[in-house]
């Protein structure tokens, strides 16, 4: 049978044992609480990073959304513009039109013409030779007063409306509100400062 003395020590020396247990226990339990503590700023970083990355997305979405107005809104002026252009050559192509007509018109009256007055011309001076001559005359007499004080001309045919031309007033995007936050840049340690 063990003495008092032998189970005294025994209990001293499990004692011992179980202090320097819950001694480590205690230095583990600190370590994982600092550990999850070190994970919980780690991820309140990221948190906030992801937050200004987000940001900056957003914010540049909509610069990108604005210059995309812009274009849009410039699109709809040369739409205009070249409105305006197909009006200009409809009046051209009108007024081609009808100047082709008046002179198929013309040339014909003057083929007619021309054979009518030498027919005539022939008869007038076989019947009136000398009332031909005073006609020369007055003819050539009146080519001078022609020369000297032009008759007036009827006036020229009005051209068409100018076609509209479009106003633009250029469109500034608003990006005023883009500007990205820059993250913190940690150094050779890790630590953000």
């Amino acid at each position: 049978m063990p003495s008092i003395s032998d189970v005294a020590n025994d209990i001293l020396s499990r004692l011992d044992s179980i202090n320097g247990h819950t001694a480590a226990t205690e230095t583990s339990t600190a370590q994982i609480h600092t550990d999850t503590q070190a994970i919980r700023n780690t991820a309140l970083q990221i948190q906030s990073e992801i937050a200004v990355l987000n940001n900056n997305v957003t914010t540049g979405l909509a610069a990108l959304i604005q210059i995309e107005l812009a274009g849009l809104q410039r699109l709809d002026q040369i739409i205009a513009q070249n409105s305006a252009v197909l009006c200009n050559l409809e009046h051209a192509n009108d007024l081609l039109c009808r100047q082709l007509h008046r002179l198929d018109t013309i040339v014909d009256l003057q083929k007619s013409e021309v054979r009518l007055t030498g027919h005539l011309d022939a008869v007038i001076e076989l019947a009136y030779g000398e009332e031909a001559m005073q006609v020369e005359r007055r003819n050539e007499l009146q080519e001078r007063l022609d020369q000297c004080c032009p008759p007036k001309l009827p006036p020229p045919e009005l051209c068409p409306e100018a076609c509209p031309r479009p106003k633009w007033e250029p469109r500034k995007p608003d990006v005023s509100g883009f500007s990205p936050v820059l993250l913190p840049v940690p150094n050779r340690d890790g630590q953000v400062g």
